[in-house]
């Protein structure tokens, strides 16, 4: 009997261990989820252009070609040293553009303006400045302005190329 009862008792024990392992089993269930998250640069996210808005001088006109390209003709009426023709142009930041824009990288081909060692005309470009770019959130615009000055007169007429360019850099936001 002793034997017997010896027997239940760990048959018993063995069961409740086997129970309470098997419940443990069945109750702690762990999930895990690896993966990866990617990002794609696109350029619907940014979107700065001109604006087709324009303000000329009376002795100039301009033109948006394009999103990216616009026109500057200073008419014949730079007669005297001094003389200055301008167009303003606007720039704009699309509202819906995920960047700031950096206006930058500004050219003026100065050989456009001479002839030989005479330089004619003087090209000035106003509000942007290479030592402090200016930088345009998301829906804001900027003024640029393209200016034509007459340096010295000439014995007959003279044309200058006008070429400006400048770059708008994509700046991300930092999200706080």
């Amino acid at each position: 009997m002793k034997k017997r009862r010896t027997l239940i008792i760990s048959l018993l024990l063995v069961a409740a261990l086997a129970l309470g392992i098997g419940y443990a089993a069945v109750t702690a269930v762990q999930f895990d989820i690896d993966g990866r998250a990617e990002v794609t640069a696109s350029d619907a996210n940014y979107h700065v252009y001109f604006d087709e808005e324009i303000v000329a001088a009376e002795n100039a006109e301009g033109e948006v070609l394009s999103e990216t390209t616009a026109s500057m003709y200073a008419l014949n009426t730079l007669n005297d040293v001094g003389d200055e023709a301008y167009v303003t142009y606007k720039i704009h930041n699309d509202a819906a553009s995920l960047y700031d824009a950096r206006i930058t990288s500004l050219t003026i081909r100065e050989d456009a303006v001479a002839d030989g060692e005479n330089k004619y005309f003087q090209i000035d470009v106003v509000g942007i400045d290479e030592e402090n770019p200016p930088v345009l959130a998301p829906g804001q615009s900027m003024e640029v302005t393209v200016k034509v000055t007459l340096l010295r007169t000439a014995l007959d007429n003279k044309t200058a190329t006008i070429d400006v360019s400048f770059h708008a850099e994509p700046v991300e936001i930092v999200l706080e």
